[in-house]
């Protein structure tokens, strides 16, 4: 229970802030659990950059505890008003993912978790500093943005290192977008509430989820940036379409959550730039429309604030690279080595001009069309008919809603989002065309993956001026039964696809046994282990999974890379076309350790092939079951048995 009351005690902190900023800021109750955590998030990124992490997270937990005391002070006179529907949901619904969280200890099993998503939030534990510069004995490529990191380190940063507050952290996340669409629905009636939430809380599958499971899914239990990108983009325009559009001096809180957006991932600066110029856009129709025109000036200086605060967090983060000499963001790198609008200038090119289009780009293009217009990608059926379903929801609002000012929003919004789409797709394509390598982009391996932040962003904006459409025909109530009826049949197309067990309220058993079964052994290999040792992996017939799952786990002490895994042999051997083979004469695999400073070898899993080939180097020719540690004896070039833990 203690970890739970360690983790609580970081939502306690988030509550306390959102008061404030309910109350001195104004933000609507319901949006301020989401403002504060994008707060967070960013005031951590800039302390991360500045070697500051730790000092500011006490900080930040100190300015809680004073705040709360302050609030239990204050809240007696206008707590009614800010313990609101949404508010209530947040606080309720974020213990309540806390305790089931905690309950059922879900742990890292994707492939990307272990690559950089997990192992990031491990390592700033570890270290109390960000992980661009931590040495975990492998390429280490740091260069993914670190907001989602912060969030799970403040969620985790008292007490030890556990996987379920990570997953927690992004789940208190997902519920603060439900409650801020809640919050700035005009009107604020339950009735519409409850059914608009439902439909927020259901994005995350309804947008990425295209067959029926019958594995688990990691959507609502994941560390990865796709759905968080979509959540923080739609969350942005809902801050402005129900706050910052009736009062641009509250312009503030979308650019907050855009410039957030900045720092979760490369991709979300393209995402910013798209809900920026629909903000944009609308701000300037909707002067358009002023019958007694007030001056354009305020709302052209908020634009401009917004579009510096996106480009500040893009700008910070490539030069903290190049102040501790990692590769510059502003490169995309890959296959041809381009800087960012390098690569969007020759997309535009080829676009454009049918001559300068190569023959790679006009086949990885076509094929992007092809798949966008009639491969299924969501519950709702292809990337067109998703965007093509939430445009006629903006149309039925439209014509629903009797404020002139929401209709041409909607119609704005549904004409804008579409093209947004057309031009984010083209940006994903060109990723494609010069970044990936040629197995990658021949198959447009992983693109729905770049297009369901998207889909779900445009979404949750729609919902809010879907809701102030209702809000406008309560007499009638067609609205009220039209979005009550649509989340009922998301619900029913919900159930077809996700049964319940293969969620978050259940786990992969066979995962969860490996992973268990993976820690227990290191932590048996690494009892009597001095803390700067560096120790080779070996695992015979890996295909890289265990060897990314044992360098996470043996964490501090440092894995080798020792090829990323694979199947170890002399040359010839094994076929050299043999997947995941590293033919290795004894005289170059001591070379290895020797010039990489191994100290130990680790065999996970031996065979028939690694005795035969190598078992002459080993103090027990390798002979025996189970997991071995061997240690490098410099002198003899043995290696020395220290222990062996037999097959239970």
């Amino acid at each position: 229970m203690k970890e739970w009351f360690e983790t609580f005690l970081a939502l306690l902190v988030v509550l306390v802030g959102a008061y404030w900023l309910w109350k001195k800021a104004k933000v609507p109750a319901g949006a301020a659990p989401f403002v504060a955590l994008c707060s967070g998030m960013l005031i951590l990124s800039i302390a991360g950059c500045a070697g500051l992490l730790v000092p500011v997270m006490w900080v930040l937990y100190a300015a809680g505890v004073v705040g709360a005391v302050f609030m239990v002070l204050s809240v007696r006179k206008d707590g009614k008003s800010f313990f609101d529907l949404p508010l209530c949901t947040f606080a309720i619904g974020a213990a309540a993912l806390l305790v089931l969280f905690f309950v059922r200890n879900p742990q890292y099993w994707t492939w990307d978790e272990f690559s950089f998503w997990g192992t990031a939030q491990k390592l700033v534990k570890e270290s109390g500093e960000l992980y661009v510069t931590a040495e975990i004995g492998w390429n280490w490529v740091p260069t993914h943005r670190p907001a989602l990191i912060m969030l799970g380190y403040f969620f985790g940063f008292f007490g030890a290192y556990a996987e379920w507050r990570i997953y927690a952290a992004y789940a208190v996340l997902m519920l603060a977008v439900v409650t801020a669409v809640m919050a700035c629905i005009k009107g604020k009636a339950w009735q519409i509430q409850l059914p608009l939430a439902g439909l927020a809380a259901m994005t995350p599958a309804l947008f990425t989820i295209y067959a029926p499971l019958k594995l688990h899914s990691e959507i609502y239990c994941s560390t990865l940036s796709d759905v968080p990108m979509g959540l923080i983009m739609g969350t942005a325009l809902v801050l402005y379409f129900g706050v910052a559009r009736q009062d641009t001096r509250k312009m503030w809180m979308p650019a907050l959550a855009l410039a957030t957006l900045c720092l979760v991932k490369d991709t979300g600066f393209a995402l910013a730039l798209v809900a920026l110029a629909l903000m944009a856009v609308d701000m300037l129709v909707q002067w358009l429309l002023e019958k007694r025109k007030q001056r354009l000036w305020p709302k052209l200086v908020a634009v401009v604030l917004t579009a510096i605060a996106c480009a500040a967090g893009f700008v910070m983060w490539v030069l903290y690279l190049q102040s501790v000499s990692v590769a510059d963001t502003s490169n995309v790198g890959g296959v041809e080595q381009m800087g960012m609008v390098q690569m969007v200038l020759q997309g535009l090119k080829e676009t454009l001009v049918p001559s300068a289009r190569s023959e790679k780009f006009a086949q990885i293009m076509g094929q992007m069309l092809q798949v966008v217009c009639f491969q299924r990608a969501t519950m709702l059926g292809s990337g067109m008919v998703t965007m093509l379903f939430v445009a006629a929801l903006l149309v039925f609002a439209a014509v629903l809603s009797k404020d002139r000012a929401n209709r041409w929003s909607c119609g704005v919004y549904a004409f804008l989002g579409c093209a947004g789409f057309v031009a984010y797709a083209l940006f994903i394509g060109f990723t494609y065309v010069y970044v990936f390598r040629d197995e990658v982009s021949a198959n447009l391996v992983g693109y729905e993956r770049y297009l369901y932040p998207y889909y779900m962003g445009f979404f949750i904006g729609a919902l809010v001026l879907l809701g102030h459409a209702v809000a406008d025909d309560a007499k009638l109530r067609i609205g009220r039964l039209a979005i009550s009826g649509l989340c009922a049949v998301c619900m029913l197309r919900m159930a077809q696809f996700i049964p319940p067990q293969l969620t978050v309220l259940e786990q992969n058993p066979t995962v969860q046994w490996q992973r268990t079964e993976i820690t227990q052994c290191v932590q048996w290999a690494t009892q009597d282990v001095p803390a700067d040792s560096r120790i080779f992996f070996i695992s015979q017939g890996d295909n890289g999974n265990s060897w990314f799952m044992n360098s996470y786990a043996f964490y501090p002490y440092v894995l080798d890379y020792s090829f990323g895994g694979g199947t170890l042999g002399l040359p010839g051997a094994l076929p050299e076309d043999t997947l995941y083979y590293i033919p290795l004469t004894q005289q170059e695999l001591i070379d290895y350790l020797e010039e990489n400073n191994c100290d130990y070898v680790y065999v996970e899993q031996s065979d028939p092939l690694l005795q035969e080939s190598y078992g002459s180097l080993f103090s027990d020719e390798l002979k025996g079951d189970g997991v071995a540690l061997y240690r490098l004896d410099p002198e003899t070039k043995q290696l020395q048995l220290v222990k062996r833990k037999g097959i239970a």
